[in-house]
């Protein structure tokens, strides 16, 4: 029955049919519903520069800090439709994308 999967052809590009009439995806030794899920993704970046002691004495304090961090800065994948980051259980196939945070700070000793 068209292009489905017999002993004699092997290669189909479907599962064989059930006697009524369905796709059997889930006893079949197919790769039909395979997705390619791979990805590329820059998760976190953080950044800090500490004074040298003898600019931040000059002032009267004893160690400063300047830091930056960033979370969820890009993502991309081949596969549209959901985030291969998260688990597929059909519950929870469309949820929200993670969200890009920017932290900047100083950390300050007197």
């Amino acid at each position: 029955m068209g292009n489905t999967w017999t002993p004699e052809h092997t290669n189909a590009k479907f599962p064989k049919l059930m006697f009524n009439g369905t796709w059997n995806f889930v006893r079949s030794n197919c790769d039909y519903l395979y997705r390619d899920a791979s990805y590329f993704s820059l998760k976190t970046i953080n950044v800090g520069y500490t004074l040298p002691k003898r600019w931040t004495s000059k002032i009267c304090i004893e160690s400063l800090r300047v830091f930056f961090a960033a979370d969820n800065l890009y993502f991309t994948s081949a596969h549209t439709g959901f985030d291969p980051r998260t688990a597929y259980t059909g519950q929870n196939a469309f949820g929200f994308p993670q969200a890009k945070t920017f932290t900047f700070g100083i950390t300050m000793n007197l």
